[in-house]
């Protein structure tokens, strides 16, 4: 190295700039196939997969036939073990665990070997179980979520042939994997509290659309660059193409109309309770709002049947108060 030259500033070598170049170019190409649609499963919330529960049930049930064999197998050789006579070590394996495990020691090791298969055939059906019960009791996708990413897949909506896949499940315009018969065997990856909630399903999706219909909203054809720089808002389908809900009029609308429907009843009951004047049709309408508000809040929340009882309870004294107090 010459002298007085900082080696700081030495130029870079050429294999070092090519190799810098191809990383970055690596870096910033887009994704395709199987980590295209991983990127959008993540970025969207739209992640599902089969829970295979017909396959899952099979698994049991192969499973604890095994169990019943090697029970038979193990009460069998219990069985003609007690037949010898005391002095035989055998007639004690039911009373010393410990000569049954080392009975191999001495040529006769084969109820213990039927029992230690039994164990491990045990945990795996307990395993089993728990696991076939998490995944069951996992939330599914919406209608719509799977029309979406069945929309995605099968048509290559995205462009720039990012999802042309080849393999059995994931090919041709209609997925295997995601068809409408599998809805109720799919589970949704990354559940929000917000996900499936019928509210938002049947109410304000509609009104977004119906604003949309008078250009009051607009909405944001999804391409690829989009899947890459991040998604934010709901999806939706219009003409066969995946579009995209502005995040923060889809959030505002979502409380709005949410605050509205929640005051609607109480509203309606309280102004027309006021205009009645006839006592008996104010029992029954006291009784009619009690059951609209009992059967909104159980069809557009999420609420437990013993909140439901306790909020329509609690609707029901007010009205009655209400009613009493202006008689």
């Amino acid at each position: 190295m010459e002298e007085g030259l900082d080696p700081e500033k030495q130029p870079m070598p050429a294999s070092t700039e090519r190799n810098e170049t191809s990383s970055a170019t690596s870096t910033s190409r887009p994704t395709r196939g199987y980590a295209h649609l991983a990127e959008f499963m993540t970025k969207t919330r739209h992640g599902m997969m089969r829970r295979f529960k017909d396959l899952s049930t099979q698994n049991l049930l192969y499973l604890q036939a095994e169990l019943y064999q090697l029970r038979f197998e193990l009460d069998r050789e219990a069985a003609a073990d007690a037949q010898f006579p005391r002095s035989d070590e055998r007639s004690n394996w039911d009373f010393h665990w410990n000569l049954l495990a080392t009975s191999g020691q001495r040529g006769g090791d084969k109820r213990w070997k039927i029992w230690l298969k039994l164990r491990e055939r045990l945990y795996e059906y307990q395993d089993a179980i728990q696991r076939h019960a998490k995944v069951a009791s996992m939330a599914g996708p919406t209608a719509d979520q799977r029309r979406i990413l069945a929309k995605i897949v099968g048509r290559d909506s995205l462009s720039d042939d990012s999802m042309q896949f080849l393999s059995r499940e994931l090919r041709g315009l209609e997925p295997e994997a995601y068809k409408e018969g599998f809805l109720d065997d799919l589970v949704l990856l990354e559940a929000a509290d917000e996900d499936n909630d019928p509210l938002e399903r049947f109410v304000v999706n509609a009104v977004l659309r119906l604003l949309r219909a008078f250009r009051g909203c607009k909405m944001k054809l999804i391409r690829q660059e989009d899947i890459e720089s991040g998604l934010g808002g709901s999806l939706a389908i219009v003409g066969g193409r995946v579009y995209q809900w502005d995040k923060r009029t889809y959030s505002r609308a979502n409380r709005v109309i949410g605050a509205m429907f929640s005051a609607v009843v109480p509203v309606a009951s309280v102004v027309t309770l006021y205009a009645v004047q006839s006592m008996g049709l104010r029992v029954g309408l006291v009784c009619v709002f009690s059951l609209v508000f009992c059967l909104a809040l159980s069809t557009l929340t999420k609420t437990r049947r013993i909140e439901v009882f306790a909020a329509t309870a609690a609707f029901m004294s007010v009205q009655l108060v209400f009613i009493s107090q202006g008689n």
